[in-house]
């Protein structure tokens, strides 16, 4: 909405990040389209860009992944990650969160943010 620019797959992805970009930001991080089947997220960088992939579950118990996943990256990188490390965790966490939705309700219900990683992935 920012930029005008529909974004439908890779390549428009890194196109609307670069133009958010030219808005000033260090940094962009662009959810991917929900037409894609492996959930991308664009991560662009003064210097690079990085698409993070992960399974795209389908299931309507999403409220809330947004929230979460800001919160997620701002923990990781409170606890000294850097940048990348903290968005790769998060998304991590979230899809994970969604995994693991308890399935309330009849509409878009919470995920489970209760979950924890086990103490052997933890870093």
């Amino acid at each position: 909405a920012l930029t005008g620019i529909t974004v439908l797959d890779e390549p428009s992805m890194v196109h609307a990040a670069e133009a958010v970009a030219r808005f000033g930001p260090r940094y962009v991080l662009l959810k991917g389209p929900d037409i894609a089947a492996d959930a991308p997220d664009l991560l662009w960088t003064e210097d690079r860009y990085t698409f993070l992939r992960a399974e795209r579950i389908r299931t309507r118990q999403t409220h809330g992944s947004g929230c979460a996943f800001s919160a997620a990256i701002a923990a990781g990188l409170a606890r000294g990650l850097p940048l990348l490390d903290a968005v790769r965790a998060a998304k991590d966490f979230v899809t994970e969160a969604i995994r693991r939705a308890p399935g309330l309700g009849s509409g878009r219900g919470p995920l489970n943010l209760n979950w924890r990683p086990s103490r052997s992935s933890r870093q």
